[in-house]
């Protein structure tokens, strides 16, 4: 007997989750988010795509999808449907919690009241899962003491997604942490009580998962877990030095901008081919990299290359993925040392313009929070090199630069 499909589908497994990570259940077209007649690309079966929540049943639905920058559409039933467990690939993200919006700048009072009802009526958490992130809240508004939440976290931690608390409620917590414990303080910034809090429709906005405006002043805050940040798109990093004249003229005819350059006007398959091609013309002809897309490779056209790679050449016929794949670890590497150091154009891009705030669940329930400010990244010499998402059988992430 098949599935349900179309709305009922939608229905059953979409409609008030929230966002929902899963994955394409079949190749398909992709259109434009405004005008769902024009064909915009295509994805691949098993690519990644994150189902963005809509009050009505879309048949073509809008997604962020890997390999696209911005949100789309892909046809609704071409999407793997999630599981009905609880707790089953449910978001934890503020997109999730209805307070993501393109113009409406939250009190904390609204915000909170927001949260505390999405928390309350979403039926796909667990109930383990909602007392602790109600309580998380209550202790960072005062409500509850540590010894409180210390005891619901013995309670339920077995049943806590604890990775994706980390890293995606503590979008969610942030604001209530960062105004209501002052958490800049030791930065020289206090909050008001008339703080705006702004959280972004798109989970994937560019150097910002949440902002708070006070006293005229927007600090953008980007969230981390663990011990990384999130990569930022080369097109993000060219937009913010183009708003500066003097910093773009600076970095316009280096090489490091011209990698950036070719990364984000380049597709995710073909960009890293390309840059290689820039770096060492003597291994991937440059006129060949130019012309060629995926759909178009052919390996005999990067012979040099592949028989230089100790993969490749082993390899009966290398696919464009790996052949991306085996350039962006070069990419990398270079990244790494002072052949291709993208530190300072990424310092002089993102100055005075970020703050990184890393939250993360103690071994008591409570969190623990570390701010670095843009300025720290300067001043404290770390390292900025690409990263990349990507495998050999799957290149639908463009590189990123990551401190």
């Amino acid at each position: 007997m098949a599935g349900s499909r179309g709305a009922a589908s939608w229905a059953k497994r979409f409609q008030g989750r929230g966002d929902i990570e899963t994955v394409m259940k079949k190749d398909s077209k992709v259109y434009d988010l405004n005008n769902d007649s024009r064909i915009v690309g295509s994805t691949e079966a098993g690519t990644k795509v994150t189902y963005l929540a809509s009050d009505i049943y879309e048949p073509k639905s809008k997604v962020a999808l890997k390999g696209f920058d911005t949100p789309v559409r892909v046809t609704f039933d071409n999407i793997q449907k999630p599981g009905l467990r609880p707790g089953d690939l449910v978001s934890l993200k503020p997109q999730a919690f209805n307070i993501a919006s393109e113009t409406k700048r939250w009190t904390l009072s609204e915000y909170n009241k927001k949260v505390y009802n999405a928390i309350e009526s979403r039926e796909d958490l667990k109930s383990e899962v909602k007392s602790y992130l109600y309580c998380l809240m209550e202790y960072y508004n005062g409500d509850k003491s540590k010894k409180e939440l210390e005891s619901i976290y013995e309670n339920v931690k077995k049943e806590l997604p604890i990775n994706n608390i980390n890293k995606d409620f503590g979008e969610v917590i942030g604001p209530i942490g960062i105004i209501n414990r002052q958490l800049f303080s030791d930065k020289g910034i206090r909050f008001s009580n008339s703080s705006r809090i702004y959280v972004p429709p798109r989970p994937n906005e560019p150097l910002m998962d949440y902002g708070i405006e006070d006293k005229g002043t927007t600090y953008v805050i980007s969230a981390k877990s663990g011990k990384t940040t999130n990569t930022v798109k080369p097109q993000d990093i060219l937009g913010l030095l183009a708003k500066d004249e003097k910093k773009n003229r600076f970095w316009k005819n280096t090489k490091q901008y011209k990698i950036l350059n070719i990364l984000s006007r380049s597709t995710a398959v073909m960009g890293p081919i390309r840059a290689v091609a820039e770096l060492y013309p003597n291994l991937i002809d440059k006129k060949i990299a130019d012309k060629t897309e995926k759909n178009s490779f052919k390996a005999e056209n990067f012979l040099e290359f592949i028989s230089k790679n100790d993969f490749l050449s082993k390899q009966k016929n290398p696919t464009a993925t790996q052949v991306t794949y085996e350039c962006e670890k070069i990419i990398m590497e270079e990244s790494k040392t002072s052949k291709l150091d993208m530190t300072d154009i990424f310092k002089d891009a993102i100055e005075n313009k970020v703050i990184y705030v890393r939250f993360e669940i103690g071994r008591s329930g409570s969190g623990i929070w570390e701010v670095t400010m843009s300025d720290d990244i300067i001043t404290k010499g770390k390292k900025v090199s690409f990263r990349s998402k990507n495998s050999r059988n799957n290149a639908g992430d463009k590189l990123g630069l990551q401190p």
